[in-house]
Parts: C-alpha cells; structure tokens; sequence
C-alpha cells in the first residue's frame, strides 16, 4: 500500500510532471480548436473529402491499419521511455513539445469534425478518436512522469530494472490503442460513412 501511495502523491515528481505535461496537451487541443475555427470553406472541404475517404477505407485491411498504428503509437511512447535517459529538463521540454503537437492535432481534427459535421462531427469523434487514447494518454502520461523520476534516481541499479519493466505494459497498451482504432474506430467511421 505504501507503494501505491507513494505512486499518487500529488507532490511527487511524477506526478507533478504528469499534471504539467496533461496540461501542455490540453492547451494544444485547446490551439487547435482555435486554429480549426479559422479554416477557410475551402479547407473545410478538403478535409470532408479526406474524412469520406477515409471512412470508405477505414475497413479494407483492418490488419495494415492496426500495424501502422502500432508503429505510430509505439514510436510516440518509446520516444517517452528514452527521454527517461535524459536530463528532467530536457525530459519535461521534449515531452511537453509533444504533448502540444498531439494536442493540437487531436484538437484541429475535433474542431474540423465539429464544424463540418456539427452533432455527427461530435459522435465521430467521441466514437473514433478516443478509444484510441482512452489507454493511450494516461498511460504516457503516467511513463513521462516516470522517466523524469527515473532521470532524478539515475544512479540506481533497482530503479533501472524497474524502469525497463515498463517497455511490457508499453507494448501492451500500444497493442490495444492500436486494435482499437483499425477495429473500433474504423468499423463505427464505417457506419458513419452510409450517412454523409
């Protein structure tokens, strides 16, 4: 018990670099919805386009879809792990930079989603782009946290073998975001698509 306190005092490194690096995501998703409301109608077409396409394709080759998301998310969460290598500051820099893109991409494609598709933009969003990060997120969250408490406690051999153990849940939670968005994002932007 004293292990799992220690985990989720609020005053801990990780956790604080945690709540900073949730923060950093939520101001990207917060520019990208302001940048979404500036698009020309133009850009607003275009990105219809781009989501009918999509959605005709989403279930082909669910199998391809689930092995380049797996790469994709993969690769975001063992850039997090090595980071753990780095100084705290640099660790929190490069963290909270990629936590801002992602945020910003996550926000740009809701604000799209909304202003093209108003109530279905919403549903589709909700249904296709969080079951991918409803793992995901909290998980990196919670790995960037480590890496900066790792980075302080370097010189530790235990605090290494611990670290490393984190590459299997890495790997795991991957698995699943990546499952669950060639799946289950993909079937239900499918079910999407006979409507637009």
């Amino acid at each position: 018990m004293n292990g799992l306190r220690g985990t989720f005092n609020l005053r801990s490194p990780m956790c604080l670099t945690a709540v900073l690096l949730a923060v950093m995501f939520l101001v990207g998703v917060t520019i990208g919805a302001f940048i979404s409301g500036r698009t020309s109608e133009s850009e607003r077409e275009t990105f219809k386009s781009a989501i009918v396409y999509s959605a005709e394709h989403s279930s082909e080759n669910p199998l391809k879809t689930a092995r380049t998301s797996f790469i994709s998310v993969s690769a975001v969460g063992l850039f997090f792990w090595i980071c753990g290598f780095f100084t705290a500051a640099i660790t929190v820099v490069l963290c909270g930079t990629t936590f801002i893109y992602k945020g910003v991409a996550v926000g740009y494609t809701v604000g799209m989603l909304l202003h093209t598709y108003t109530f279905k933009g919403l549903c589709i969003a909700v249904f296709t782009i969080l079951p991918q990060y409803v793992f995901f997120l909290p998980f990196v969250f919670y790995l960037a946290g480590r890496a900066t408490v790792f980075e302080l406690k370097r010189g530790n051999n235990n605090g290494l073998k611990e670290y490393i153990k984190l590459l299997l849940p890495l790997v795991a939670v991957c698995l699943i975001s990546a499952f669950a968005d060639a799946f289950v994002s993909g079937g239900i932007l499918k079910l999407f698509s006979r409507t637009f």
